[in-house]
């Protein structure tokens, strides 16, 4: 029987799937070759690098400085923010969009 653990874990798998499935239609697009597609692209890239360095630097703040979070969890913790980098990425993606 699932946990809630194992249901929030495939949860976020079919998230990261759906996500990644959104971003490469819009690069395959004709939208994103143009110059507001580009645009878009480098906002998306921009806003997943400021997230992957802010996550990073939270993660080493709490693993090593103030041992939070015990060391033996931070690839995890860098797994859950590389995931969830993608879904926000594309929920960005998707509200520059429709602008």
């Amino acid at each position: 029987m699932f946990s809630m653990l194992n249901a929030s874990i495939v949860v976020l798998v079919v998230c990261v799937i759906l996500s990644e499935a959104y971003k490469a239609r819009f690069e395959k697009d004709s939208e994103s070759k143009d110059e507001r597609g580009q645009v878009i692209q480098l906002k998306v890239m921009s806003l997943s690098y400021k997230l992957l360095t802010a996550g990073v630097m939270l993660g080493f703040f709490l693993s090593a400085i103030t041992k939070i979070m015990h060391q033996d969890y931070f690839i995890f913790y860098i797994l859950l923010i590389f995931l969830l980098q993608s879904v926000l990425s594309a929920a960005y993606l998707f509200q520059l969009r429709r602008q």
